[in-house]
């Protein structure tokens, strides 16, 4: 499964992490700064999830996806605290599908939980929170929700991007889309 070789990578980047082989753990997964998790501990959320990007990506149905949502966080925060990277991806995951409801400010308000848990685990720098970040203006942008947030965030990935290596935070059509907003 990919999600087993997504936690292998993570396992082996963060050990070449604490070595201090940065870029080799770099290369292995985006994840390596995060430490690892015990994959037992998230089968049950896992395979919500599964079905939750069923029903959000390919069924288009966020109102059926929303409560499933809910319960991988609750599980989440209970398995593995309330500060890590996975709960982080899950907010928002729980902001975008909010925002398809037409919940436009706790779509914000999860987007942003999951944006600052990010922020905290992975730096402003990192892909991590370049992708949340972006994932956040994108769904705004799309469904046609025009705040001062929305414009600022599509600001300071420019301005990320700006300063750094392209490649070194995510890819570079994420700054071109940003740029244009």
């Amino acid at each position: 499964n990919s999600s087993r070789l997504g936690y292998a990578s993570m396992w082996l980047a963060s050990c070449h992490y604490k070595l201090g082989n940065i870029d080799v753990a770099a290369s292995l997964s985006d994840y390596y700064m995060v430490a690892p998790i015990d994959r037992r501990l998230t089968v049950k959320s896992d395979s919500i999830s599964d079905i939750i990007y069923t029903l959000l990506y390919e069924k288009g149905d966020a109102v059926s996806a929303v409560p499933l949502i809910r319960k991988v966080i609750y599980l989440e925060e209970i398995e593995l605290g309330k500060k890590n990277v996975w709960l982080g991806n899950t907010y928002c995951l729980y902001g975008e599908a909010l925002l398809g409801t037409g919940q436009t400010e706790e779509g914000l308000k999860a987007y942003k939980q999951g944006i600052s848990i990010t922020e905290d685990l992975c730096g402003k720098k990192s892909k991590n929170y370049v992708y949340a970040l972006s994932n956040m203006v994108f769904s705004c942008y799309s469904s046609n929700i025009s705040i001062d947030s929305t414009f600022s965030s599509a600001q300071e990935i420019v301005d990320i991007f700006s300063a750094s290596t392209l490649s070194s935070v995510g890819d570079s059509s994420i700054y071109y889309i940003a740029n244009s907003i």
